[in-house]
């Protein structure tokens, strides 16, 4: 084989990167032309050492060029375990982080499992709004049929036109407490700005805060949250057997007088009230209800001091607020129109003698 040939040989297998196969053929080429300049070049180039007479090679020059380490780094690269080499660390870095994520998602689902399941038995419902200044206002009512008090519940909306175009959306946070197994309506929330009239609205829970949670199999949950969702004669029913199953539990007591005051046995709704009491003083909803229900049956003192209460226990119940707000508002009108009817008579008594 020629010269050329290796030569040409040589300069293939740099193309190929087969850098040792190519400087072998450089040094042949050297061997029978020691002074051959492509052969001296080349060889210079993949060694980085000029070629002495005979064809051996000096130590690498560096006057003048730029020295690389690009063979011992590919060696290193090659040599190194293949969880080290780059594409792959870089491969297992992704991998590593979306475990790490999908392990963090699976944690967060269980720390909040119970909120989750709770936001299942929640309803929000809301009123046709008002429109002020380009903005809506609304009556909220949130229905809790968990066997545990829920507060701060947020909502994304949605408003649309009668013709079905969305006019206003966004999310709201209303700021309160709804019992176990009750209902609160939170008045004039304000929701954002509307363009147009109200036709439809729409809301869908996201996020609430839930707790404590009672101690209760899950069998009595679901039965609780069944027969919270139960109406008249029906609910009576579902409660007593309920209160039989868990008699410690104040909200079933609570639940049973709600489901015995809407069929008008008021009575009966108070003792179950009292007994909820008993069991737990610092329920809210009994005093709140057992307020209402001293109201219809005339003891409006009775009633104040009950409503009283449930403030001090939860300052955030609108139900409690505004039932005593009702109670001083009539408390300060009876004694107005007393005193006009005293004014009244003691200007139209006769004058006493001197």
């Amino acid at each position: 084989m020629s010269i050329e040939s290796h030569l040409a040989n040589a300069r293939n297998l740099v193309l190929q990167k087969r850098y040792d196969e190519a400087i072998a053929e450089y040094q042949y080429v050297l061997d029978v032309d020691p002074d051959n300049p492509e052969a001296l070049s080349g060889l210079e180039k993949l060694t980085g050492a000029a070629p002495l007479a005979g064809g051996s090679l000096a130590a690498p020059r560096t006057e003048g060029k730029i020295k690389t380490n690009f063979f011992e780094h590919q060696a290193a690269e090659i040599s190194a375990p293949i969880t080290r080499q780059g594409p792959v660390r870089i491969v297992l870095l992704i991998v590593g982080a979306g475990v790490l994520f999908g392990l963090y998602q699976a944690l967060m689902f269980f720390l909040n499992f119970d909120k989750i399941v709770a936001m299942k038995n929640v309803e929000v419902r809301l009123q046709k709004p008002v429109l002020r200044n380009g903005e809506a206002f609304v009556n909220v009512e949130i229905g809790n049929y968990n066997p545990a008090p829920i507060r701060d519940a947020t909502f994304s909306y949605s408003i649309t036109s009668s013709g079905g175009s969305e006019i206003g959306s966004g999310k709201v946070t209303v700021p309160g407490f709804v019992p176990a197994g009750d209902s609160r309506t939170f008045t004039n929330i304000k929701l954002g700005a509307v363009s147009g009239a109200a036709g439809r609205m729409h809301a869908e829970l996201s996020d609430l805060k839930y707790g404590p949670k009672p101690s209760l199999s899950p069998e009595l949950t679901v039965k609780f949250v069944e027969a919270a969702g139960m109406h008249d004669k029906d609910a009576v029913d579902a409660f007593k057997q309920l209160v039989q199953l868990a008699p410690e539990f104040a909200p079933a007591y609570v639940g049973l007088g709600l489901a015995l005051a809407a069929n008008n046995e008021m009575d009966l709704a108070t003792k179950a009230y009292d007994k909820a009491l008993k069991i737990d003083p610092e329920d809210v909803n009994a005093h709140y209800n057992m307020g209402v229900a001293l109201f219809y049956k005339g003891d409006k003192q009775g009633a104040k001091r009950q409503f009283e209460e449930a403030l001090k226990l939860e300052p955030s119940d609108p139900a409690a607020v505004k039932a005593l707000a009702d109670v001083m508002r009539g408390e300060k009108g009876a004694s107005e129109s007393t005193t006009q009817k005293e004014g009244a008579a003691e200007s139209e008594a006769p004058a006493q003698p001197e």
